[in-house]
């Protein structure tokens, strides 16, 4: 019976699968890798046969189809242990290399290396296969991201500390010793990680009937579905392009750009140390956006990699190419750490089906691995018959063996991208909103608020971080501030809605904030309905309307006047009902607020008796401007009142003066009404207020009212008899009978214009 690990077991194991993993690079990069191509360099071995050496453990990778039942009956732990074991035993063969080629030459080390790659390739993916689906069964799905993250950030580190050691080893000693001496240290730290990977829980034998006969069955399966097999095929075209890469990369830098050993074995660490911070962000943004953006996003940045190679020749001196060659592997880390980290959760997430995974994972090993051989072996035979290449120069521009293999690896990971894209969604995000989030708003601000919220602690801390995060629009931090609004602590999710207040509109926040709206959280509520306001999005109308039926008046007070801000007119009858009844005084100054912001006419008298009953000067601006907005422009009653403030004698002449000038547009330049105006404007310039007013007064009813609304007239009328029946001076009714004058007059002025070329037409 199989009896899969529990959730505890499995968060237990997830340190286990790091340690392993950290100390198994560790032992394959001395046996591997750049370590090994330099080291078949090193004995004499030709390109092309280097190739074949390299390419031999891909292509045995086509055993997984057949060993599936075997694997499974044996048990996925069993198997892995076994295997992994047998490979680092057969990797001891390599270090006595040199020895065989005193004895056979290079045709015989040529022979040698093969059969040891062989019987290396067939334990190791015997292992492999196994552990594949092990690892799928120990690693829960939401956590896939991070933890492949956090693996190969292991891998990075393991990297660094390898080929540090290596380019230091090989500076200071020539020949094939310094080979030696680390691939056997590699071997013992190899022996390490299998004893740390026994400790791992679950891969038990999975018993079915006829074993046979249901792995065929679920190859079948495999090869009928459609994105799996579309993932395949651009498995194919990737792997030949990076592995192809990955083997002669080195050689082109040692024998074309004149690296030495360790100058290569540097740059190859400056790659592993650019992958660490990569791996951790494209696994977070994996969790969080999906694998298909992370995925695509990664390849689609491969696609010039090889051009970037091309050109690290171009500098003429050694520090210069060797500058070059660190700048074009940082580069390739950070766009191959997001196909890497992608295609690992998608096909463990999404591409594979739980109970047919050890059948889907061995075709995708067999043509990984096929793919990879072919890689090497198609590089070093391009590379070998393009050597007349080397003595070429066109237009000045010399040619080298190297090019026709750039030029192939942009061609296969473009061909990648196309097939990439045609795979089933696994979020709701696609690849272009993901790379659009990179030029939304500050995206590094984002990610530094969000790093230092995730690291807050106390109340106040989080306060402050949670603020923070309003000061960028990307949309990389919607999350956290979404997390902060279900904060225990009352101020944090108050602080996250004003936050989120200073940000554009965008879905998840909107729907939060309505969340919160409707919520039983009424102080919390009215702050959402002010927020709402504040990023304008009109798809909060609904909820708004529901929140005027609260028997709360400061939350309803608060929905009207964001109503009145999103410009919801259909609510203006409801509020000017309300306007016009008994009801609490903080909601029926909202209602006239948000009816100015709406422009309505008819609410203007209203609006003014409520103005005679209001004292504070607070108020009675807020329901001036209700009224100024109503009849004409809001930035130019602002204005003038600014200037009122600031002195009120001047601004009022000023605003008089403007009068005459608007009369002098409608050929009103003298005559009894601007000798008035002019007399108006020195009273009020002198500081005689209240014979100015009674002057401007007294000229309001004999301007022309053609094309304006009855109710600004009406509100005109209302601001006069105010103004001339209380003795004490009122500036809000000044101020605004001064705006309507001005505003009539400017319509006049309009109308005149339209009238003339109409004429002229």
């Amino acid at each position: 019976m199989n009896s899969a690990p529990t959730n505890v077991e499995k968060l237990r194991a997830i340190p286990i699968i790091i340690v392993a993993t950290f100390l198994r690079s560790i032992y394959l990069l001395t046996v591997t890798g750049t370590v090994f191509v330099l080291f078949l360099d090193e004995l004499g071995i030709d390109k092309a046969r280097i190739g074949v050496v390299m390419s031999i453990a891909p292509f045995i990778g086509i055993i997984s189809l057949v060993i599936v039942p075997i694997v499974e009956r044996s048990g996925l732990k069993r198997t892995t242990k076994i295997f992994w074991m047998l490979r680092v035993l057969i990797t001891i063969l390599i270090p006595v290399t040199p020895l065989i080629m005193k004895y056979t030459g290079e045709t015989g080390v040529f022979v040698w290396l093969s059969a040891t790659q062989c019987a290396f390739a067939v334990s190791g993916y015997i292992a492999v296969t196994a552990y594949a689906s092990w690892y799928q069964e120990l690693v829960p799905d939401r956590l896939r991201g991070k933890t492949a993250a956090i693996n190969f950030i292991g891998i990075g580190l393991s990297t660094i500390i390898t080929l540090a050691a290596a380019g230091y080893i090989t500076d200071r000693f020539a020949g094939l010793k310094p080979f030696v001496f680390l691939m056997i240290g590699g071997l013992v730290i190899g022996f390490v990680a299998e004893v740390v990977l026994s400790r791992l829980p679950g891969g038990q034998p999975i018993l079915r009937q006829e074993h046979h006969k249901t792995h065929l069955q679920f190859i079948k399966d495999a090869l009928c579905d459609k994105n799996f097999m579309l993932m395949m095929a651009a498995l194919v075209l990737i792997n030949i392009a990076v592995f192809g890469a990955g083997a002669f990369v080195p050689l082109y830098q040692k024998q074309i750009l004149g690296l030495s050993a360790s100058q290569i074995m540097f740059s190859a660490m400056c790659y592993s140390v650019a992958v660490l911070g990569a791996y951790y962000f494209y696994g977070w943004a994996a969790d969080r956006y999906g694998a298909k953006p992370v995925l695509i996003f990664g390849i689609a940045n491969l696609v010039p990699s090889g051009i970037f190679w091309y050109l690290t020749k171009l500098p003429a001196g050694n520090e210069g190419r060797f500058a070059a060659t660190i700048f074009v592997a940082v580069f390739f880390a950070l766009t191959q750490a997001g196909w890497v980290i992608g295609f690992d959760r998608y096909v463990y997430n999404t591409l594979i089906p739980v109970g047919k995974k050890t059948s889907y994972l061995s075709i995708q090993h067999a043509v990984g691995g096929v793919a990879a051989g072919v890689g090497p072996l198609v590089t070093g035979w391009l590379i070998e018959i393009c050597k007349p290449l080397n003595s070429t120069t066109i237009m000045g521009v010399k040619l080298d063996a190297y090019i026709p293999f750039f030029v192939l690896y942009g061609v296969l990971t473009f061909a990648s991208v196309m097939l990439l894209k045609r795979l089933k969604q696994d979020s709701q995000i696609t690849t272009q909103q993901f790379v659009g989030m990179f030029f939304q708003g500050d995206p590094l601000t984002a990610l530094h608020s969000m790093a230092r919220y995730r690291m807050a602690k106390g109340e106040s801390e989080r306060i402050d971080k949670t603020s923070d995060m309003g000061m960028s629009s990307s949309p990389l931090n919607v999350e956290e501030l979404l997390e902060a609004l279900h904060d225990p602590s009352f101020n944090v999710r108050y602080e996250a809605v004003i936050a989120i207040s200073r940000r554009k509109p965008h879905p998840k926040l909107t729907e939060a904030l309505i969340n919160i709206l409707l919520g039983p959280d009424l102080e919390l509520a009215a702050s959402a309905a002010w927020a709402l306001g504040r990023i304008g999005d009109k798809s909060a109308i609904g909820a708004l309307r529901e929140c005027l039926a609260v028997p709360y008046p400061l939350l309803q007070a608060r929905a009207a006047r964001t109503l009145g801000a999103l410009g919801d007119v259909e609510s203006s009858p409801m509020l000017l009902d309300w306007l016009r009844s008994d009801i609490d005084p903080t909601l029926k100054r909202a209602c006239a607020s948000a009816l100015g912001a709406l422009r309505v006419p008819a609410a203007l008298p209203d609006i003014f008796n409520l103005l005679l009953t209001n004292k504070r000067a607070s108020f009675r601006g807020e329901l001036t401007m209700a009224m100024a907005r109503t009849v004409g422009s809001e930035s130019q009653f602002i204005n003038l009142w600014r200037r009122m403030n600031e002195d009120t004698a001047t601004a009022e002449a000023h605003q008089v003066i403007d009068t005459c000038k608007s009369l002098a547009k409608l050929k009103i330049s003298e005559g009894p009404i601007v000798e008035r105006l002019n007399d108006c404007a020195e009273k009020f310039a002198s500081g005689r207020t209240a014979e100015a007013t009674k002057i401007i007064c007294d000229i309001a009813v004999e301007l022309p009212t053609d094309g304006i609304d009855h109710h600004i007239i009406k509100l005109m009328n209302l601001c006069r008899q105010q103004l001339l029946s209380v003795p004490q001076q009122d500036h809000c009714l000044l101020a605004l009978l001064l705006h309507i004058i001005s505003t009539m007059l400017r319509r006049q002025v309009v109308q005149v214009k339209r009238a003339g070329k109409t004429k002229n037409i």
